[in-house]
């Protein structure tokens, strides 16, 4: 099995907005497992501080395609 992590929006119709490189990697016609993270309130405030470079940075393995 493998694992990918990447940053991923919720749209205002709550659908989850993958990124392109992502969608090439991913099985056509397959069944995937999907988990799903979310910050909580309290750490989103501290994981404020990070600098900008650190935030939304793209995964090396998206950067590669």
């Amino acid at each position: 099995m493998k694992a990918y992590e990447f940053p991923c929006k919720v749209t205002s119709e709550g659908r989850l907005e993958l990124p392109d490189a992502l969608m090439k990697l991913l099985p056509a016609n397959q069944v995937v497992q999907v988990i799903i993270l979310l910050n909580e309130p309290d750490r989103e405030r501290r994981r404020g501080s990070m600098g900008s470079s650190q935030r939304g940075a793209i995964p090396y393995w998206l950067q590669r395609s």
